[in-house]
């Protein structure tokens, strides 16, 4: 059976489980999947297990700094698992993203972490995602915000791809979130596959107006003490991905009405879904009426939980 394979582990020490969370958010939020304690080990089971399981199917991790972090022993087995398999970062296998005051010593010291200490939250998030979409491009931010490559190239090529997406040796079109490609002293090309719903400005905008309306609403239910099942923001993802065998942006067009069906049964199911339905209101905009809204031509209905 083919192993889905996660993007980011979060490594954090208790105390700083809410600095965690809030860059998982940050990473659901830009499309990537995570697994947190927090979110994702069910109570009563194996943490020694649960954690190994984790590292194995996950394809980075991010480790919160904080001298609490640091101090900590079971911190330290994650991190240092990861390490193992990319002593050199080569892949960069390691993330460190430091929330407090703390001075990395040891194996940590050599690697460069992305530094969030002293931010306001709005300009924490958009340093660490710049910071992580250059890392995945392997490239690094300068002090001054540029990207340098992280590499040397070599002499002899005339120019360098970079490729995000499935790791395996053997990459299918639908599953690259996109190719880079940039050429000396011209600008980076950013191709996305043509035949994916990424592709589609309209398409896309729909079904992150969809995931949005099914994310918001489980937190409601949750929050009402209604809703008692697991959840993270990723979740919806995955079942994406196991469902249509591709991230969820990068299903193919020829399976978009598939796609936003699963997608609205999932909100019709929700607690705040079943009751607002229970009143004879919609859940959604239709894809018309989002695309009309799109071009500002919103029509109001007051029977649509629109927005």
């Amino acid at each position: 059976m083919r192993i889905v394979m996660e993007d980011f582990f979060i490594s954090y020490n208790k105390t700083d489980k809410e600095y965690a969370k809030r860059i998982a958010d940050w990473l659901d939020q830009a499309g990537f999947t995570t697994i947190l304690q927090a979110n994702n080990f069910v109570a009563g089971s194996n943490f020694v297990s649960e954690m190994h399981k984790a590292l194995q199917k996950t394809r980075r991790i991010i480790l919160v700094l904080s001298p609490d972090y640091l101090n900590a022993t079971f911190t330290e087995a994650e991190w240092t698992a990861a390490l193992a398999k990319d002593p050199t970062s080569q892949n960069r296998s390691l993330i460190p993203v430091r929330v407090r005051e703390c001075e990395p010593n040891g194996l940590l010291r050599p690697i460069v972490y992305i530094d969030l200490v002293g931010l306001s939250v709005k300009k924490a998030k958009a340093k660490f995602l710049d910071e992580i979409q250059a890392t995945l491009k392997r490239k690094r931010l300068s002090k001054k915000g540029s990207t340098v490559e992280a590499y040397n190239k070599q002499k002899s090529s005339k120019f360098s791809q970079s490729i995000i997406g499935n790791q395996n040796t053997s990459i299918q079109a639908e599953q690259i979130t996109h190719l880079t490609i940039r050429t000396s002293g011209k600008k980076a090309l950013s191709i996305q596959p043509s035949d994916a719903i990424a592709a589609s400005i309209e398409m896309k905008s729909y079904v992150e107006h969809l995931i949005r309306r099914y994310i918001d609403w489980r937190k409601q239910g949750i929050k009402s003490g209604k809703d008692r099942r697991p959840f993270h923001p990723s979740m919806i993802h995955k079942n994406v991905e196991k469902t249509f065998g591709a991230r969820t942006y990068l299903v193919s067009k020829s399976r978009f009405a598939d796609l936003i069906k699963y997608l609205q049964y999932r909100i019709d199911n929700t607690i705040t879904g079943k009751m607002k339905r229970s009143q004879g209101k919609r859940n959604y905009r239709t894809f018309d009426e989002h695309l009309d809204k799109l071009r500002g031509k919103t029509q109001g209905n007051k029977n649509c939980a629109h927005d």
